[in-house]
This record gives structure tokens, sequence and C-alpha cells, in this order.
């Protein structure tokens, strides 16, 4: 579920922003000289990260006085016109001099600190930040903004072990802190008027015109009677929250005064409801919403209501995520309904027939979409109807085959299709490994490779074969914690594939042949096929083009490398190209989709001519330009893409894929932090155990023969161990959101997406504590 903020009303949009700084690109290491034309703050500012990042200590400091020296007036004008962090793109990058300054005088105290040694003049730098640009915020490649100030706090801290480091700027000590204060105590929803029916049949009270076509609409006829029937908060029914007492009890009390957006995660449930009930945003926008905050109130059917009033009157409703793609209110609306009448099979009812087409919905531009709606109707389950019955493969026809060897795809006369490998369907059950010891990060190079890592110098690799389950969670291996591994535990749960890229660490065959041999777990082998310019000899800036013959050569060259050294493995399933290029990040694949296809199309042609015998997959993000994907890479066997939108799964993608290139599925990521601000542990595992399971049956829902789309062959958990160095300081496991999503809190906690934590993080790379999810699979992948 994609609870992210939107922008069709312009509310506080959390808009995909163009990075102009943080890491961003290589430039000439000359010095831009007073005669020369004056540089961008940005320009400066990536010198600067790349001179810190080579250890260059007189140019990062030249670049970064540059900046403060040009800047500096621009950037106190900045900081004093502010009261709060801006959010929206527009008023981020008018206030760019002050974002570039906080950025310079933050490079200076990693430099003084890093390279020099030299924690007085480092702490200088970062008190700057705090206390005179705390309103500073920089663009993270990896995609989100970070507060400079807050960094710089955390910083200090580490220096000085003292965590008294105030700082005038809400939001910094305490990052979840709102300027205006939303109730915390927790209340349930008491509905005023719960409505006469259950599920409403509408064609009572109107009337369904050109269903299934781009001119559908619904004519209400008895507004009276169907604002009746719907009940309090549900549209059309305006008028029943104005007479209830609970309504006026919050106006009275000033409860309802914050912005709508600030009362999603309360768990003051029913201000929460009276707020968003009222919310100024489009009607798609906020009956969904609406229908969110009743969910979690467990007012189920009231949720779902509200849900399917925005099938029957809002079907092309839309609002943008995060990454500034476009996220279609009415399809996310007809999944939650599915997922509710699956969650509570008591009611017995099934939304039969319901679907939105978005027709050019495959990019960010929603101004040629044509919405095709058929709002389908709800009809009582059967008890009695048997369950789609799985057919004996070997007497069923096959449509087609791609591949020749023992790991190829068949496609069934029904359309199902199957990943078979030596001869038997393979479900890929997943998992992505990279056990990262706290207090690494490739940011600053102190990155090791995993494949060859022995800390302890016994001459075996260490989270393969040292690694031990703290089953008492005490942060110690006791006597009967024996040091099983990694490879043991993951086989253990029942994983049977993990994901590899070839670059940029070396690959160890040995190692992943024992993984193969002893364990059973192959391996997905990938070439990131330009993303991060990684194979294509590019600059981080502007990064890889795939209209550049020479860089194309490079990443073909890569590409052969990496198929010749392992094609006659036999831990190799199939092979896998890019890594959500389509999102950009040092390449222009999102400028330039139809490039991007036609040259992966090209290095899976090359792959298939040096390797017959394996299947060829693209990683791409969610379904954005699925349609050129479809048009423009007819060699790739398999689409694969990265996809968080919640516990139910990933709605429309599968027949989104089915009918854009009726090609096999699976989903290369899907993940959810056990980490939820307000929550206990215990508590956030159980929501990152229900998100999994939700996904999970989704996938498996989609399967050859299931009642889905029958084009699911599996996918990657999305990861095994928690990794501590993506929020910047890699010996703290960092609680902060870095970026608001489908998650248990609304936002994404990137250092807690493990199936497995490392505890405390003194016995890293070692010490393992499982969680919920891990068992989860364990019975889910049960074979």
């Amino acid at each position: 579920m994609k609870y992210y903020r939107l922008a069709q009303s312009q509310s506080r949009v959390l808009a995909f922003l163009v990075f102009v700084c943080a890491m961003t690109g290589f430039y000439s290491a000359s010095l831009v000289s007073a005669e020369e034309t004056k540089p961008s703050s940005g320009e400066l500012i990536v010198k600067a990260w790349m001179a810190k990042g080579e250890g260059k200590f007189e140019e990062t400091l030249q670049y970064t006085d540059q900046v403060i020296q040009l800047y500096k007036e621009q950037a106190d004008k900045e900081q004093n016109s502010l009261k709060g962090f801006p959010v929206n793109r527009p008023d981020i990058e008018a206030v760019q001099a002050l974002n570039d300054v906080g950025a310079a005088y933050f490079i200076q105290g990693e430099a003084w600190r890093d390279i020099k040694k030299d924690n007085e003049e480092a702490l200088k730098a970062f008190r700057t930040v705090v206390n005179n640009y705390c309103y500073a915020q920089a663009w993270d490649p990896r995609g989100w903004f970070w507060k400079v100030a807050k960094a710089s706090r955390e910083s200090i801290i580490k220096i000085t072990a003292d965590d008294n480091v105030p700082c005038k700027c809400p939001g910094v000590v305490d990052e979840k802190k709102q300027e205006c204060q939303v109730s915390k105590t927790p209340s349930q929803i008491v509905l005023y008027d719960a409505g006469k029916e259950d599920f409403v049949n509408y064609q009572k009270y109107g009337e369904f015109q050109n269903i299934g076509t781009k001119d559908y609409k619904y004519i209400i006829k008895d507004q009276e009677k169907l604002m009746a029937a719907v009940g309090e908060g549900i549209y059309p029914n305006s008028t029943s929250l104005r007479w209830d007492p609970e309504f006026h009890k919050a106006m009275k009390e000033k409860r309802l005064d914050c912005s709508h957006w600030d009362y999603l995660q309360t768990p003051d449930l029913e201000t929460a409801f009276l707020k968003w009930a009222i919310a100024s945003e489009p009607q798609g926008v906020r009956l969904f919403y609406t229908a969110f905050i009743l969910e979690k109130a467990g007012l189920i059917k009231h949720a779902i209501k509200c849900y399917y009033a925005i099938v029957v009157h809002f079907p092309g409703s839309y609002g943008w995520t995060y990454w500034h793609t476009p996220w279609y209110v009415g399809q996310a609306a007809i999944d939650r309904i599915n997922y509710l009448l699956r969650r509570y099979p008591q009611f017995g009812y099934k939304l039969e027939g319901a679907d939105i087409k978005i027709i050019n919905g495959y990019d960010n531009d929603v101004s040629n979409d044509i919405v095709i709606c058929n709002p389908g109707k709800f009809v009582k389950v059967d008890k009695f109807e048997k369950r789609k019955r799985k057919p004996d493969t070997n007497i069923l026809s096959v449509k087609r085959r791609l591949g020749k060897g023992k790991v190829h795809l068949v496609q069934y006369k029904t359309g199902d299709w199957q990943l078979i490998v030596d001869g038997k369907p393979y479900i890929i059950r997943g998992i992505t490994y990279a056990p990262t010891k706290t207090g690494q990060s490739p940011d600053d190079k102190t990155m090791t490779n995993w494949m060859y890592d022995d800390f302890n110098q016994n001459g075996k690799i260490d989270g393969p074969y040292d690694a031990f389950w703290d089953k008492n969670k005490n942060n110690l291996q006791d006597k009967d914690e024996p040091s099983a591994g990694d490879f043991a535990l993951m086989k253990e749960m029942g994983v049977n594939t993990i994901r590899v890229y070839h670059h940029p660490y070396p690959v160890n065959k040995e190692l992943l042949r024992d993984l193969y041999n002893t364990y059973g777990i192959r391996v997905i082998m990938g070439d990131f096929l330009g993303k991060y310019a990684l194979g294509s000899g590019a600059p981080w800036n502007p990064g890889t083009d795939y209209n550049n013959e020479e860089q194309k050569k490079n990443m073909i060259d890569s590409v052969v490398k990496m198929v010749t050294e392992f094609k006659d493995e036999p831990f190799i399933l199939f092979w896998l190209l890019g890594n959500e290029n389509v999102y950009g990040y040092a390449c222009n694949a999102n400028k330039e989709p139809d490039a991007f296809f036609r040259f992966a199309n090209e290095a899976a042609k090359r792959i298939k001519e040096i390797d017959p015998e394996h299947p060829v997959a693209i990683c791409s993000g969610d379904t954005l330009y699925l349609d050129k994907f479809g048009k423009g890479a007819p060699d790739i066997d398999i689409f694969g893409t990265n996809v968080y939108r919640g516990n139910s799964g990933f709605g429309r993608l599968w027949k989104s894929v089915k009918e854009e290139t009726d090609r096999p599925v699976f989903i290369t990521e899907f993940g959810c932090p056990a980490y939820a601000d307000g929550k206990s542990e215990e508590e956030t595992e159980e929501l990152q155990a229900a998100y999994h399971q939700g996904c999970w049956e989704d996938i498996e829902n989609n399967m050859a023969f299931k009642s889905g789309s029958g084009n699911s062959l599996g996918g990657v958990v999305f990861e095994y161990l928690d990794e501590w160095w993506k929020a910047y300081e890699p010996s703290v496991h960092d609680k902060r959101g870095l970026f608001s999503g489908p998650f248990p809190d609304g936002y994404m906690h990137e250092e807690w997406l493990g199936l497995c934590s490392q505890g405390d993080g003194r016995l890293s790379p070692f010490l393992r504590q499982l969680r919920k999810s891990y068992f989860l699979y364990k019975k889910l992948w049960e074979k």
C-alpha cells in the first residue's frame, strides 16, 4: 500500500528531487579562478565531495572555502527566512545556497576528522552547521534528503561522547517533533452513522454507464438513500460527520488544528478519522486515507465501503510517490479491498470483475492518461466453491518455451508460466544476502567483500560459516549457540536462491560452489548495466548515457566478462540486467527509457549468443516504463522489478505485465523495516512479518494454476541482515525515517530491513538475532 503523501493538491508534497550535491559526479581537479564565471555552489560541492573522498585535504578546503566565500551571505538570509525545514521541491531548491554552505562546513568537518585526525577543527565546522545553518539539507544519491545539522550533531556526539548537543531548529534533535502537536492518546473510532449497508448495491441508487470504456461514469439518482447506505465519512455522505458529537467535541478541544498529514500515524484514531474525513484533498485521496484509518481501527467493512467509493466515483484519482512517479489511487483501492476480503473470509464476499486500467500510465506524465474502469460488483462467495485445480503439467500443452538448457521457461496454453530447472518447476524463494560488518560503509570506502572476510582469522569466511543465532538475545555467544553460519541458517529457512552482482567486488567462485553443492542454494548473477555508472566507464555525474557508443561497448564487455566467467558454473540460475535503472541515479534511463531498453535487449541477445543455457531477466523499478520494456526488449525472458507497495502485495502489477509483455515476472526486491516509531520490538516484528506474509501470499496467488494472473515465478526478499551504513553513521543502528512510504509508521527505516538483526553490533559480523519474519518464511517455504 503506497501510503505516500500526494501532490495532486500540492499539500506537503514529498517529490522526487534532482540532486545537485552530495557525491554526484566528477569534475576537473583544477580550481576555478576568480576571473572565470562564478561557479555554482552545487558544482563546487560536487568537487569538494570528490576531493574529500580521494583524501585530498587541501583541495577539499579550497572548494568548500570557495562555496562559503561566494554564498555565505545568501545562505545567512535563507536560514533566517525559514521557520521549518522546506518539504516541497521548489521550496528546497529555493534555498540552495543554504543547503550548499551547510554541506560545505559539514564536508570540512569530515575532512578535519577523517583526513587530518584533528577533532578540534572538526568540531568547529560541525558546530557551525548546527548553530548557524540548521535548516540545510543535502541529497543522498541513494534517493533521499538528509538534514546536514542532524548528521553534524551526530558527529559531535561521536567525538565528544556527550549527547547534550542542542539545536534551535525543530526536527534536528527530535526528528519527529512537529510544530503542531497531534494527540498521541490512543482512541477508537465510534461511528455516529455506520450506514445501512455493509456491501453497497450501487445499482439501487444510480446508473453505471459505459463500463469498461474510457467514458465510464456512475450517475447518482437517489443521493439521499445512497448517503444513508454508505454512512459517515464516505462520499457522497458529507453531512453525517457534522452531526457526529465526537466531531463537535474535537473541534471544541482544537484537536483538528494540525495538517491532516500529521494524523496518519497517530494512535488517536478517532481524531485522525474526523480530520481526514474533512481534509482539503481531492476526493479520491481523501477517501483512501480515511479508509486507511478505518482499517487501522478495525472497522473493516466501513473501510471496504470507503475504498470502493473511490472505484465507483473517482477511478482516475492519482497522486505522486516520493520518487515522483504516479500513484493511482483507484487501483490501490481495489488492491486493498481484495486483500481485506482475503483476510476476512467470514464476510463471505468477493469483489468480482473490478479493474482499472490506465492507458499511458507507465510514465510520469499523467496528462496523457486514459482511464478504463470496470467497478465490478460484490458477490457472495459459495462456501462449497472448488478451488482452481492444479492441472497435470505432464499432459498440458506448451504454448512456447524460452531457453534451451536445464534452466528454461515454459508457457502453457492456459497462459501460465513456470521456471523449469532440471525438469521440475522451480519457485524462486530468494533473499538478498549482504552481511556487512557494523562500522563499515562504502561512503568512506571501509566496506570489505563479505565473500572473503575472515575477521577472526580462523580460515573460514565469516558470515557464511561463522555466524550464530543469538537465541536469548543477550548479545553474547553462549555454549548452546554454535557457529552454524548463514548458509545453514538460510537453508533451514527454506531459501533456494540469492541475488549477486559480479561487480564492483570480485566473486568468490569456490564459496558459491559450496553454497550450491552443500546447501542447495542457487545464484541469480547480475550486471548493473550502467546503474551507479558501474561498467560503463562514465563519471557519476552525469552518469551512464545509453546513447553513448563507447559506454555501451564498455557495458557489453562487462556483461560478456560475467557470462564467460560463470556460464558453466552449476550454481547459476539465470542472468539479471540492471537494478531499477529506470529511476535514474548516475544513469539516464529515467530520461531515455527507450534507449535503455533497446540497449538492455542488445545485452540479452549477446548473452544468449554465449550462453543459450540460461534465461535473461531485467531488474526494473515497479512498473515504470513497463510498456516501453514490452516493446523494446523482446529478447529479455523475465520481467523482474523492485517493488515496495505495502502489506497487501503488488496490486495490478501481475496483470499489467501480462497485458504489456506476456512474460513471466519475479519480484527482485520487496521488504519492510522491523522498526516503527512508537512501537515495541515485539510489535514491529509482528508488523514486519504481516507485511511479508501479505507479499508472499500475493506472489504465490499469481503463480501458475492459482487464482491470479499465472505469471509469477517467485521473489527475492530484501533482505537477510540489517545493514547499518545506510543512514550515514555505520557504527549506529539509525532509527531515522529516510523517506515516506508504505511501511508500519509511514517511513522507510532502511537500516532495519533484515529478517535478522545484528543485535547491539558488538559481535558483528557474526551475531544473528532471528526475527519473526525469518520463522514466517521457514513455515511458508517448507517443502
